[in-house]
């Protein structure tokens, strides 16, 4: 989704790009790196990687932990080791290049973490985590005016949100001459701009629900391949 709101947005970018370190290609044992999606920003004059992921905290390995924590702290917990590790495993790549890292973080049903306190405390002294990587700073000055993201109700719009917006506020910009033409309709900018949001929130929702759906029917199969003579 976020490839075709970059496409229709006319913004230069390259998928699945190698960002390996050139002193570690072709190394015996070093690990080929790829980055999700390349853009080069025009309003930064920068580079961005961007590296899509999906946690779950609804697996088993997380619910363990409700015996001590509550659900907001699993929440929390689970995103930030998902940043932790997308911070530790790409800053080296990111720094040489001079590239914002922005790792767009997702829940297993499409959901997105709000940059408030109550799940990132790690937001808001503008640290990245282990202190490793470019400093989440950075890509809030990206995405929102003045850094800082706007609130709906007690808390702040995530930064993966923000880039939606940003993007199908973009496309609809510059596909409007005189009102924007969807669905048979003359639109304004914004309402434009808030539908084709909106159904890109859809559609990512409708994308993570159905893979995390497949890897459990998967993983279920090979359970019952592995200990019965059953199959589903």
């Amino acid at each position: 989704m976020l490839e075709t709101l970059v496409q229709a947005a006319a913004i230069p970018h390259r998928k699945e790009e190698i960002i390996t370190l050139p002193e570690l290609r072709g190394v015996l044992g070093a690990t080929e790196k790829r980055m999700d999606l390349v853009i080069e920003e025009p309003d930064l004059n920068k580079t961005m990687y961007i590296d899509v992921t999906r946690t779950n905290t609804l697996a088993k390995s997380n619910q363990g932990l409700l015996v001590t924590d509550d659900a907001v702290k699993l929440r929390r917990r689970a995103y930030n080791e998902m940043k932790k590790d997308k911070y530790g495993r790409y800053h080296a790549e990111a720094e040489y290049s001079g590239a914002l890292l922005f790792p767009f973080c997702l829940d297993a049903n499409g959901s997105f973490i709000p940059t408030d306190r109550l799940f990132n405390p790690g937001v808001d002294n503008r640290q990245a985590p282990l202190g490793k990587g470019l400093a989440p700073q950075a890509g809030l000055r990206a995405v929102f005016e003045d850094g800082k993201a706007p609130q709906v109700g007690q808390l702040e719009i995530s930064v993966e949100e923000g880039m939606i917006q940003k993007l199908s506020r973009r496309v609809v910009a510059d596909a409007s001459v005189g009102g924007c033409k969807l669905l048979d309709a003359t639109l304004s900018e914004d309402a434009a701009t808030g539908l084709l949001v909106n159904q890109t929130y859809a559609l990512i929702a409708a994308n993570c629900i159905l893979l995390s759906a497949q890897a459990a029917v998967q993983t279920i199969r090979r359970n019952v391949q592995r200990n019965t003579r059953f199959h589903l």
